[in-house]
């Protein structure tokens, strides 16, 4: 016992001094190992293989030098130099364990350590174990994933539980770990494990699209169109086929995508991915077209919810109930967009010179084209004005017409603001009927200028100058006085289309009351048999 306790005295007193003379240069390898253990950590735990391995060998020259097996001056540097490689790596190995740090903590601090992990394809290894190990259940695979709705069950499951799962097997543990890295903001396992996922070719949309946007952002549009068709190449599906063709540009996806629906026309989800081209989000600015297009998809994809239709696409229902309230959302704001609300219209104003026609459409358009009868289409003409809407210059909403044009059918189209062509749309015209409804509508705007009372000092004298203009529009003019009946007819000239608005020069507009007159009722049976409101002047 006094030879060990002798042994222990004279191994403190050499470790004190080896600590004096090889601390600093043991701590520094001690920190380069662990470092470099730290940056191999996707490939494996490193950091705890070296501390356990420390730790032992710790224990081992500790035991030799209490019983004096070795010499002080030979075991105290090792035993340092082990004891330091046991705190680094041991401290890493805790930091991995308590940050779930699975690409080492340098890497998630610094984002530089991850490139040098990607430039030395370490990562590319680890992705590469991990589709091996999904590979040695090859055998398995169409087993584990013969139901959706068992690996969407699991996966909600995993989801109760939270944290990762340490070693992912099954589908859902790969989805599972996916989200959790990506949430997290840890993308390179995050991509990693949506690989793994996809290597089980599980029909289901949400994992793919997940991983999709993961790769645009990582690899561009490009890079993520050949990773998914690769997979799809390697394990097809409809999900998959799906998701690779929202990876195109612009005009082609949209073609690609309508060609998938008309192949797979009950594939629930690509209806919304559909209404996801003409949303706002995507384009800004949108014509008519584009919001009856939404609509139509979104009508189309909310038909599948009812029997739980679009339950078997997904893994995650927590985005198809996401997609299922934005869908309704985006439904109400629409609105209803049929009906003659979204219908140009054209109005007639006669002229001294003939008829200015004035339509109004229902959004920006480009140009403006109008014909009457069989005669070729005529464009209306540019403003100068600039329409902030569409950044160009404003068609001329209005064009003229001859006195002498006969009648017939008036057809109007126009180009909106993707230059598509909306149209024709046929409005009738007959000049009588265009005289009669341009003065009827100033009649009813101006009703309190009908009767004007002792105008410019001539006392007695009743005006009805207004009415006897716009006699096209009266079939009749009746009117009483004070509260009596509407007994009394206002005599008016016939109407004269060449000339509407003009009074024959022996015809006297006004007709004369006495004192006992104080107020007078008239009333308008406009030439389609309605009448105006009773309206009431009195006098001043």
């Amino acid at each position: 016992m006094s030879d060990a306790l002798q042994g222990a005295a004279v191994a403190a007193t050499a470790l004190r001094a080896s600590l004096l003379r090889s601390g600093r240069w043991a701590a520094g390898l001690a920190a380069i190992g662990g470092f470099v253990a730290d940056v191999l950590q996707p490939l494996a735990p490193f950091a705890a293989w070296l501390a356990v391995i420390a730790a032992v060998i710790a224990v081992l020259i500790g035991a030799a030098l209490l019983f004096k097996a070795v010499s002080a001056d030979r075991g105290a540097p090792a035993l340092v130099f082990a004891i330091a490689t046991l705190a680094v790596t041991g401290g890493l190995w805790a930091t991995q364990r308590a940050t779930a740090a699975e690409n080492g903590v340098f890497a998630d601090l610094i984002p530089a350590i991850a490139g040098i992990q990607q430039s030395l394809g370490i990562i590319q290894q680890k992705i590469e174990k991990i589709e091996a190990k999904v590979d040695e259940i090859g055998a398995k695979t169409d087993e584990i994933a013969d139901s959706v709705q068992a690996i969407a069950d699991a996966f909600a499951n995993l989801g109760k539980q939270g944290g990762l799962i340490a070693e992912p097997s099954r589908p859902e543990e790969f989805y599972h770990n996916a989200r959790i890295h990506e949430l997290g903001g840890d993308m390179v396992n995050a991509r990693a494990d949506y690989l793994a996922f996809a290597r089980f070719g599980v029909d289901a949309i949400d994992p793919y699209l997940r991983l999709a946007t993961l790769l645009r952002v990582q690899d561009g549009r490009a890079g993520a169109r050949e990773v998914i068709g690769e997979l799809f190449r390697q394990k097809p599906s409809t999900a998959l086929e799906l998701i690779h063709l929202l990876q195109f540009d612009d005009a082609a996806r949209q073609e690609k995508l309508n060609a998938f629906l008309a192949t797979h026309p009950d594939y629930g989800p690509a209806w919304r991915l559909l209404a996801d081209e003409y949303s706002e989000d995507r384009l800004g600015q949108r014509s008519l077209a584009d919001k009856r297009a939404e609509g139509e998809a979104l009508d189309r994809f909310l038909t599948f919810e009812v029997d739980g239709k679009l339950i078997p696409f997904f893994v995650d229902h927590s985005l198809l109930s996401d997609w299922l309230d934005d869908a309704k959302r985006r439904k109400v704001a629409l609105g209803d967009l049929g009906g003659g609300t979204f219908q140009p219209t054209l109005q007639i104003m006669p002229t001294n010179q003939g008829y200015t026609a004035t339509i109004s459409l229902p959004e920006p358009a480009t140009a403006i084209f109008w014909r009457i009868g069989e005669e070729a289409f005529r464009d209306t003409g540019l403003m100068d004005s600039v329409d902030q809407r569409t950044g160009k210059k404003m068609p001329r909403p209005s064009f003229e017409l001859p006195r002498d044009t006969k009648p017939g059918t008036i057809e109007i189209k126009y180009a909106d603001l993707r230059d598509r062509e909306v149209g024709p749309f046929a409005f009738p015209f007959e000049p009588g009927s265009a005289v009669a409804d341009a003065q009827r509508m100033i009649l009813e705007q101006t009703w309190t200028s009908w009767i004007v009372f002792d105008a410019s000092g001539f006392r007695g004298n009743v005006y009805f100058s207004q009415i006897a203009a716009m006699r096209c529009a009266v079939k009749e003019a009746r009117y009483g006085f004070n509260d009596g009946p509407l007994d009394q007819v206002i005599a008016l000239p016939a109407c004269d289309l060449n000339d509407p608005y003009a009074l024959p020069a022996d015809f006297l507009p006004f007709f004369k009351v006495g004192e006992d007159v104080k107020s007078i009722r008239v009333q308008i049976t406009w030439p389609d048999g309605t009448q105006s409101e009773v309206k009431i002047f009195n006098r001043a």
